[in-house]
């Protein structure tokens, strides 16, 4: 072979690995956009790298970089089905970018792994000299004993060039182990649970549950207490200093009734026992008003009338009338000898239109119902609307007499 011919061959070698880095670093690239494109724009300088690294925990351990991913491990075992907490330290490279702010990252459970992450409050950054953001997370070990991992991660973000590098969550190492019964002796909790009453269409309301050891009834802090709403998982709290644990439920869409609460303390292995408490939540309107003839503030006379028309305004909790409510009319006759007690629980009205039974009809923006007196005696009255609302509501009554002549 010729010596050019030898030349030749190191520099066509040289221009196809460059052009396979070439290939390498667009698909690089465009999978990047593709895997980061919900999470915001990219500047020129690419995707900004977030770190996230544990700093402490309880109980103790220590951290670790092991093939670039960030590692904390604890030093000790989880009682099963226990609780621990690691401390974390977020911060962001903006990688080259000059990218404005604020910029908020959402933090929760990444892929894989096994326990419960408690929910984590988004770090905001507001300027490039915004120091590390820190967080306390609580993770719930399984009840099985093994090794595990859960990771902590960027679960999403809203800022110019908030797009994130893959791998730069925080993986937490743990072993969960199981004491024998025969090594250990749990003492007795209790669980008290708050009732509640709320407003149709109110935005929110508190649960509350008080968890105490029955030994001396004093308050248990830092243990998790599951909520339950008619049967169903809504959402869990962690005892504070007092034994008490509140979640903020969505009563925006519930509608009028009384609703079971149910609290639940899982117990810890060889420490407190698990314990459960219930309550109502009772849902009200946030107004019933009797609207003339009848005058909810003292009994109106009707003489000779065929026909009463009971009138009523249903109001939501932001004041706005509601205008599919389930409104039934019902009446009882007080006693002759009094007038504070009536003869019997009441009776529907009659309605002079029979097929409506004693449903009110809704019409311009209130409920009405043409109460036929054909047939009543002389004397007082009082008139109850039944909404299906929960046990808490107030008696929805007004009062009339009627007098033939």
């Amino acid at each position: 072979m010729s010596s050019s011919l030898r030349k030749a061959f190191p520099f066509q070698s040289r221009l196809r690995k460059q052009r396979i880095g070439i290939l390498l670093i667009a698909a690089f690239t465009i999978t990047s956009a593709i895997a980061f494109g919900n999470l915001g724009a990219f500047a020129a300088g690419g995707p900004s790298v977030l770190t996230i690294v544990g700093t402490g925990s309880n109980p103790a351990g220590s951290s670790n970089l092991t093939g670039g991913q960030q590692n904390w491990v604890l030093d000790s075992t989880v009682a099963s089905g226990g609780s621990f907490t690691v401390n974390i330290s977020v911060a962001i490279d903006v990688n080259g970018n000059t990218a404005s702010y604020p910029r908020t990252i959402n933090l929760g459970q990444g892929p894989g792994g096994a326990g419960t992450l408690d929910s984590i409050s988004d770090c905001v950054f507001n300027n490039s000299s915004t120091p590390a953001c820190t967080r306390t997370v609580t993770i719930t070990a399984p009840a099985a004993a093994g090794n595990y991992l859960i990771k902590v991660d960027a679960t999403g973000g809203t800022g110019n060039d908030v797009g994130l590098h893959n791998g730069n969550g925080l993986n937490i190492h743990y072993k969960v182990s199981v004491p024998s019964s025969d090594d250990c002796i749990s003492v007795a909790t209790s669980l008290s649970v708050d009732g509640l009453s709320a407003v149709y269409h109110q935005p929110s309301a508190t649960l509350s549950a008080t968890l105490t050891q029955t030994l001396d009834d004093s308050a248990l802090a830092g243990k998790t207490i599951r909520f339950n709403l008619n049967g169903d998982p809504v959402g869990a709290g962690i005892t504070d200093s007092n034994g008490t644990a509140t979640f903020i439920l969505d009563t925006s869409s519930l509608g009028v009734g009384d609703y079971t609460i149910d609290a639940f303390f899982d117990g810890t292995p060889c420490a407190f026992n698990a314990s459960n408490g219930s309550a109502t939540l009772c849902i009200t309107y946030g107004g019933v008003t009797f609207r003339p003839p009848i005058d909810p503030t003292g009994p109106a006379l009707f003489r000779s009338v065929k026909t009463i028309p009971v009138k009523i305004v249903v109001t939501d909790f932001w004041g706005i009338a509601v205008p599919d409510a389930d409104a039934h009319v019902f009446f009882a006759k007080y006693s002759s000898s009094t007038t504070t007690d009536t003869d019997a629980p009441a009776d529907p009205l009659a309605n002079t239109n029979g097929d409506n039974g004693n449903k009110m009809r809704y019409s311009d923006g209130q409920y009405i119902f043409n109460w036929n007196t054909t047939g009543l005696t002389d004397g007082k009255y009082r008139i109850t609307i039944v909404l299906g609302e929960g046990s808490c509501a107030p008696p929805r009554t007004a009062d009339v007499t009627f007098k033939r002549k």
